[in-house]
């Protein structure tokens, strides 16, 4: 189940609001100047022989081995041009903030999260600013079994 509907059957009412955490702006030039390399070696391998007779060229040697597998240069220059772009913008991140306070932070840990503790930890941030209308979240261990303690299981735990 996705956090969001985890976060949603616990905290009814809470607004949950998602968007990409913005890369450094040294990786974004990088991959803006992969991108401007990718299109100028498209548009060259299709128009190189209208730019270098306008120039008065003759075409130099790497031009003419491009243009002999045209489609080939061409799709070879879109994909490896596109995952080095998506490279150089992804991130990774996958952070969890309650007002402006980080409850998670996978580029701190470098872990991925576990949807128990991020429910734990935000249920303790919500308790200590005052949270309305929810109730608080107790984890079941889990190296523990509640039916020997005679304790009714919450039927939300089952959705780990």
């Amino acid at each position: 189940m996705q956090l969001k509907q985890v976060l949603d059957r616990k905290f009814p009412g809470i607004q949950i609001s998602s968007s990409n955490y913005p890369p450094p702006a040294q990786k974004v030039a990088m991959a803006n100047m992969v991108s401007v390399g990718m299109m100028g070696t498209i548009g060259m391998t299709l128009a190189g022989d209208k730019i270098f007779s306008m120039l008065g060229m003759a075409p130099p040697e790497f031009y003419t081995s491009l243009t002999s597998n045209k489609f080939g240069t061409c799709v070879g220059a879109w994909f490896i041009g596109n995952t080095i772009y998506q490279n150089l913008i992804s991130t990774g991140a996958f952070e969890v903030y309650y007002n402006g306070e980080a409850i998670f932070s996978k580029l701190e840990t470098g872990s991925l999260p576990d949807v128990r503790r991020i429910v734990t930890d935000l249920g303790a941030v919500m308790d200590e600013k005052g949270r309305v209308g929810s109730r608080r979240y107790k984890p079941a261990s889990l190296d523990r079994d509640p039916e020997e303690e005679g304790e009714e299981e919450d039927p939300d735990d089952a959705m780990y």
